[in-house]
């Protein structure tokens, strides 16, 4: 909603960080901000998600994990927090 605020090419730089991140710690980037999913009538203000906007982002979340069978396998198996953290020992500094 307030993507008019940053200069331009600031958001394309973030996602560039953010993606190069993932690539080097092996994990998932969703933009949820991409594909116009959520609209103004979803925030309170134009940082602040009403309750709307937050049951769509929850929503958003919940059908990416169940749509990545290896994230969703990370969350839900026996140990994930020893998973996780055997992950990042092992992740690149």
């Amino acid at each position: 909603v307030n993507m008019q605020l940053p200069p331009p090419g600031c958001y394309e730089k973030y996602l560039a960080v953010i993606k190069d991140a993932s690539r080097r710690w092996n994990c998932p980037v969703v933009d949820l901000n991409a594909g116009g999913r959520f609209g103004t009538a979803d925030f309170y203000d134009t940082v602040h998600m009403n309750s709307r906007g937050g049951r769509k982002l929850l929503d958003a979340i919940v059908a990416e994990i169940a749509s990545n069978r290896g994230l969703s396998a990370q969350l839900t198996g026996p140990r994930p927090a020893a998973a996780l953290l055997a992950t990042s020992q092992n992740s690149p500094q």
